[in-house]
């Protein structure tokens, strides 16, 4: 489970990573390029946390836009809601 904050994200994990019944060692966990370490570990629930910055661990800003067009016949009149998609940054990201 993620969670993000305004300065943070939260990431929980499952030690029993594929629902088998064998843990995996909170030691052997890293988040991101930078191989950041685990914060805390939960061991009634068998998780491992790990709290970071938004810009700690190796991570960057990425925005993906998915579009969906929908294409119709030449002498169909335009679907309204077939619209083009586009993106305007707005403020600093």
């Amino acid at each position: 489970m993620v969670q993000c904050e305004e300065a943070q994200m939260v990431i929980t994990v499952h030690r029993d990573l594929f629902g088998m019944g064998r843990l995996i060692k909170a030691a052997d966990l890293s988040l991101g390029p930078a191989a950041c370490r685990y914060t805390s570990l939960n061991d009634a629930e068998n998780t491992v946390i790990f709290a970071a910055g938004l810009h700690e661990c190796g991570s960057t800003l990425q925005i993906y836009i998915t579009c969906h067009l929908k294409v119709t016949a030449a002498e169909q009149a335009p679907d309204p809601l077939n619209k083009a998609c586009s993106f305007n940054k707005a403020g600093n990201m």
